[in-house]
C-alpha cells in the first residue's frame, strides 16, 4: 500500500496541501514591523483563527533534553513563548529553548531577515512583559508575522527548510535500503508524521517495542523508509482519508467511555492510478470513478423513504460498458483500483485488507457481484444491491421490543469484520462470497418481531430485511451467475432477472414454502380488512416453517381455509378466487413433489426466505404500499 501511495502522489499533487504542515487554531499572533523591529500581540478573539502550518505530528510525552519537537513559528506559548505550565518555569524554559533551535535552524538555511526579527523580539524582555500584561497561557497558540496579510508559513523555501530540519531530527546516522522506494537512504528512526484518523492518532508504522527488534535491529531500522518515500506516503493517506469521494466509513465503535475500542472503527479509501473523471468512459456517467463507490461503500440513510443507493444504476452502466471495444480500452487496460481497509490504534496504523485489481477486473467482477446481490425492494418498486454497509448493519440482532419509539432500533454487537471483507474481496477481486454470512443471514432474518407503529422504524426494518435476504441471495446465485456469464450475454440476463424478484417458475419445495407462508399471511390480511393487524401468523411461526415445515404448515392451512377463507368468499369473492387459485397451485406443487420437507439445512432455510420476501414483495405491490422513493 505505501508503495502504491508513492507511486500515485502524482496523481494528487496539484490538490495536496504541503506536506509536513498542518491545521491548527491559533488565539494570538505576534505582528512584527520589519523596519524596525518593534511589534504588538494581537488576539483573534474568543474563537481563534485556523491557520496552515508546520507541524510534526510525533510530539507526545513528559518534555525532556531528548523529547521537545517544537513546532516552527507557531506553537503553544510553552514553547514559543516560555511561559510555564503545571510542570514549571524549568521545563517551560527547556522547551522553549528548542523552539529557538529550531527557528535558527531554518534561519541558517534561508537567510530570511524577517526570522532575524522574530529572533530579537523573542529575546527581548519587552515580550516577557506584555506576555504578562495580556494573561497569555501556556496552553494558548500563537503565531508570528511580519505582513499583516501574510504568515512565514506561506513562503516556499521556508516549507523546504522546515522539511530538512525535520529530516536532520528524525533519520539514523547510517543508510539502508529503502523497503518503499528500494534505494539507498538515511532511514528514518521516528516518523514525524501522524495520521489522523476517527478521532485518533497514529503513525503509519512503528516498532518501538523490543517485540519487532529483528536481527539485532530496533525501532523502524528492521523496516527502513527513507523520509521522502514515508513522507508521501503518509500526506497522501491522510489526503485520501479526509477528502470526498475517496473514502467511506464501513463501521463506527459507537461504545462510550473505557468501553471504546478503536479497531471497531473500519474507513476505506480507494482510488485510481489514473484520474477518471465524469464522462470520461461513457457520456452518461456524471460522476467520477470513485464517486461510484457510493453504490458499494456508502451507508444508507432511512427517512421518509428505503432509498436505494446512490449512483447506483451508473455503477451498473460501467460495468456493462464493452470497454474491450471502446475509445478508451487503452484508458482501462493500463489503470488500476485500490482499495485498503484501515483502523486506527493507540501506537499505529492498522491495514485490514488491501485491494489491488486493474479496471478491466474490477468492471468484471462488480458488475457479476452487483448482478448476484440485487434483489427486489419490499414493497416490490424496484431492484437494486444493497451497500456493504448496510449488510453489516442489518447482521446485528434486532432490539425484542420495537413497539417503542427510539430512533435506533438496532443493538451494537460484536461481529465478524471477517465478513465485512469477505464482501470486499468478492465485489472487487470476483472471490467466492464469505461462507459465515449464509448462517449468520439466515438467523438473523429469522427474528420476526411485532412491526414498529413508527413509519422511520418500519422502513429500517424492512431495509435490514432486504439487505439480510440480499446477502442470502449473493451466496446461493453468485456461483451459478458466474457460470451463467461463460454462456453469453442473453442466458445471463435471463438469470439476474430471475433471481431478483419472484420465481413463479421455481420449483424448489423450500422456495415453495415460503411462498407458501407469505400467501397464508396475506390471506390472514385480506380477512382483517379494513382493520391493520397488530401481529401476523410470521411473527409467530415464522422460526418453526422455515426449519421443519412439515410440522407446522398442516395447523396453518386448516387456520386459513376455516377461519379466513369462508369471509373472504362471502364478502370478497374476487379476491377469494384469487388467493384460492393460488393457493392451490403453490400446494399443489409441494404435495405433487415429495410434500412438506420433515427438516430444512441452511441454504434451504435461505431459498424458504427468499421465496417468503419476493412473494411478500408482490402482495405489497399489489396493495399500493409505498416503501421507495416513487
Amino acid at each position: 500500500m505505501l508503495s502504491v501511495l508513492c507511486e500515485t502522489a502524482n496523481r494528487f499533487k496539484s490538490q495536496l496541501p504541503r506536506r509536513s504542515y498542518g491545521k491548527v487554531t491559533f488565539n494570538y499572533v505576534i505582528e512584527i514591523s520589519p523596519d524596525n523591529g518593534s511589534f504588538q500581540i494581537l488576539p483573534f478573539g474568543r474563537t481563534g483563527i485556523e491557520l496552515f502550518v508546520p507541524l510534526r505530528g510525533d510530539r507526545s510525552g513528559t518534555p525532556s533534553d531528548d523529547n521537545m519537537k517544537p513546532y516552527f513559528l507557531g506553537d503553544k506559548a510553552m514553547y514559543s513563548l516560555g511561559v510555564p505550565d503545571k510542570g514549571g518555569e524549568e521545563r517551560a524554559s527547556l522547551v522553549h529553548k528548542g523552539f529557538i533551535k529550531a527557528l535558527l535552524s531554518v534561519y541558517k538555511q534561508t537567510r530570511n531577515k524577517e526570522l532575524k526579527h522574530v529572533y530579537k523580539v523573542l529575546k527581548s524582555k519587552d515580550l516577557k512583559s506584555q506576555v504578562k500584561a495580556i494573561g497569555i497561557r501556556a496552553g494558548d497558540w500563537v503565531a508570528f508575522r511580519t505582513d499583516p496579510k501574510k504568515y512565514f508559513y506561506d513562503d516556499d523555501g521556508i516549507a523546504e527548510a522546515w522539511e530538512r530540519y525535520l529530516r536532520n531530527q528524525c533519520v539514523l546516522s547510517e543508510e539502508a535500503e529503502c523497503c518503499i522506494c528500494g534505494k539507498p537512504d538515511k532511514i528514518l528512526k521516528i516518523l514525524p508524521w501522524q495520521i489522523t484518523l476517527m478521532g485518533y492518532s497514529c503513525p503509519i508504522s512503528s516498532f518501538n517495542a523490543d517485540s519487532f527488534e529483528s536481527y539485532g535491529q530496533s525501532q523502524t531500522a528492521n523496516s527502513p523508509i527513507c523520509f521522502n518515500c514515508a513522507g508521501t506516503a503518509s500526506h497522501v493517506l491522510q489526503y485520501l482519508i479526509d477528502t470526498e469521494p475517496y473514502y467511506a466509513v464501513l463501521s463506527k465503535d459507537d461504545a462510550k467511555g473505557e468501553g471504546k475500542t478503536p479497531l471497531k472503527n473500519q474507513r476505506a479509501i480507494f482510488w485510481t492510478k489514473a484520474d477518471i473523471g465524469p464522462g470520461d468512459l461513457d457520456k452518461t456517467i456524471t460522476v467520477s470513478f470513485e464517486e461510484l463507490q457510493k453504490a458499494i461503500l456508502e451507508p444508507q440513510s432511512v427517512e421518509d423513504y428505503i432509498p436505494p443507493p446512490q449512483h447506483e444504476e451508473q455503477l451498473r452502466r460501467l460495468c456493462r460498458l464493452p470497454w474491450n471495444t471502446s475509445n478508451f480500452a487503452h484508458e482501462i487496460k493500463d489503470n488500476g483500483f485500490f482499495l485498503a481497509i484501515i483502523s486506527p490504534n493507540k501506537s499505529r496504523l492498522v491495514l485490514r485488507e488491501w485491494l489491488e485489481v486493474s479496471l478491466a477486473s474490477f468492471m468484471t467482477n462488480v458488475g457479476l457481484y452487483a448482478d448476484a446481490l440485487s434483489i427486489i425492494s419490499p414493497d416490490g418498486q424496484k431492484t437494486w444491491s444493497p451497500p456493504i454497509p448496510a449488510i453489516f448493519e442489518a447482521l446485528k440482532p434486532v432490539k425484542t421490543l420495537l413497539g417503542k419509539k427510539d430512533d435506533d432500533i438496532f443493538l451494537p454487537e460484536k461481529q465478524d469484520s471477517n465478513i465485512l471483507r469477505g464482501l470486499l474481496r468478492c465485489c472487487y477481486t470476483g472471490a467466492s462470497p464469505p461462507a459465515a454470512l449464509l448462517e449468520r443471514a439466515v438467523l438473523c432474518f429469522r427474528v420476526f418481531e411485532k412491526e414498529p407503529d413508527v413509519r422511520k422504524q418500519k422502513l429500517k426494518l424492512e431495509g435490514r430485511r432486504m439487505a439480510l435476504v440480499a446477502a442470502m441471495k449473493l451466496i446461493l446465485f453468485y456461483p451459478v451467475l458466474k457460470e451463467a456469464k461463460t454462456k453469453g450475454e442473453e442466458i445471463y440476463g435471463e438469470e439476474v432477472r430471475r433471481m431478483e424478484q419472484l420465481d413463479e417458475k421455481g420449483g424448489k419445495a423450500s422456495y415453495l414454502c415460503g411462498r407458501l407462508l407469505a400467501l397464508l399471511e396475506e390471506i390472514q390480511h385480506q380477512h382483517a380488512l379494513p382493520k391493520k393487524l397488530n401481529a401476523t401468523l410470521v411473527d409467530r411461526f415464522y422460526g418453526t416453517a422455515s426449519t421443519a415445515p412439515q410440522s407446522v404448515f398442516g395447523t396453518l392451512l386448516s387456520m386459513a381455509t376455516k377461519a379466513h377463507m369462508g369471509k373472504l368468499r362471502k364478502e370478497r369473492f374476487t379476491k377469494y378466487e384469487e388467493m384460492e387459485m393460488l393457493l392451490e397451485d403453490i400446494s399443489g406443487r409441494i404435495l405433487n413433489g415429495y410434500g412438506f420437507p420433515r427438516i430444512l439445512n441452511m441454504r434451504e432455510q435461505a431459498e424458504f426466505a427468499l421465496g417468503f420476501y419476493a412473494q411478500r414483495a408482490v402482495f405489497r405491490k399489489q396493495r399500493g404500499e409505498i416503501m421507495t422513493k416513487p
